[in-house]
């Protein structure tokens, strides 16, 4: 998928565009690793599992039904990014390092409302005085906003607070955007809770829910979005809509699917 890219493709001295036989082959072998996961090889976690392809304090890898590549070292270091590393994403208040992998306010616009709509769009129901509620669940999965309670014992007194004056805002020396990072960092894993003994977490190299949108883009390239490839039954819509159907999201909404 990424050699068939337009870039690619120039910088390999041909056209701007992209090249439609690597687009085939990467729809096909998406199309196989899908039809791997109809016959139950792999699968999509419930929603409420999410972070279990990311984290996990129990002392066992982040390996579920919806991993295809990970790296696991039975070591510590590269490949078990256990208490140190994990630590550059929590609160130095908390026991972590001084944050230096925080979320962006660009990622965060990104998440769309809960109508299926981007949050500019006047038909989303956004509402700027209250810019996190009703948005993409994976939002909230993912990220830690003001006022969230960052540990479980004494929840109330730790939370985060990111406003102008408060414990956590961007005047410190510790916050570089107003969000921390929740996706690899279970709740637990601070000092007040003491939940980072058995701490792991992984970034996997690909996840089922990777290989829908990977076949998504393809298809959708190569034929629009109602396309299909390697005998998938699953549209290009139809493969990204699996993705956000666990995540209790709408479908893509019918203003986005007309053309590529």
């Amino acid at each position: 998928l990424y050699a068939a890219s337009p870039l690619m493709v120039q910088e390999s001295g041909g056209a701007n565009a992209f090249d439609a036989e690597l687009l085939q082959a990467a729809a096909d072998a998406a199309a196989q690793v899908i039809a791997l996961a109809d016959k139950g090889v792999y699968a999509l976690v419930p929603f409420s599992s999410y972070q279990d392809n990311f984290a996990k304090i129990d002392g066992s890898y982040p390996w579920t039904s919806e991993t295809i590549f990970a790296r696991t070292n039975n070591g510590s270091g590269s490949g078990r990014l256990k208490n140190f590393l994990g630590r550059n994403m929590g609160l130095g208040r908390l026991g972590g390092n001084a944050i230096t992998e925080a979320p962006t306010q660009n990622l965060v616009d990104m998440f769309e409302s809960v109508a299926g709509l981007p949050i500019d769009d006047a038909d989303s129901g956004y509402d700027p005085m209250h810019p996190w509620d009703s948005r993409d669940p994976r939002f909230r999965a993912g990220i830690y906003v003001d006022r969230d309670p960052v540990t479980v014992k004494n929840a109330n007194a730790n939370r985060l607070t990111t406003y102008v004056g408060g414990r956590d805002n961007l005047n410190t020396n510790e916050l570089r955007t107003p969000y921390v990072c929740h996706k690899f960092q279970p709740l637990t894993v601070n000092s007040v809770d003491q939940g980072w003994s058995n701490f792991i977490f992984v970034c996997p190299h690909m996840r089922l829910a990777d290989i829908y949108l990977i076949y998504a883009e393809a298809v959708n390239e190569l034929s629009g979005p109602q396309g299909t490839a390697g005998g998938s039954s699953l549209s290009a819509v139809d493969a990204v809509n699996l993705d956000r159907a666990r995540a209790n999201m709408q479908p893509v909404n019918g203003d986005f699917t007309a053309d590529k």
